[in-house]
């Protein structure tokens, strides 16, 4: 099942799509972590950068639009 395009900050740790639409159309794919202590999500961008609360980066940017998180292929199923 393909993700859809939402505003609602992710709320489990896997790949995710990442845009702000009002820059570009284009997506970026982004890492969404639990910190150390398991309390908390943060986002590693494709450049290295961290966000340290998913939360607070939300509220700022509003038009932040994620998809996923994007499950891996089953194995077994190659073409």
């Amino acid at each position: 099942m393909q993700p859809a395009w939402t505003t609602e900050t992710p709320t489990k740790p896997g790949w995710y799509f990442w845009r702000k639409p009002a820059l570009s159309s284009y997506p970026t794919m982004v890492l969404v972590m639990f910190t150390p202590d398991q309390r908390s999500l943060y986002t590693v961008f494709h450049d290295g950068s961290l966000e340290k609360d998913n939360q607070s980066a939300q509220s700022e940017e509003s038009s932040v639009e994620w998809a996923g998180p994007i499950e891996p292929p089953l194995s077994g199923q190659i073409r």
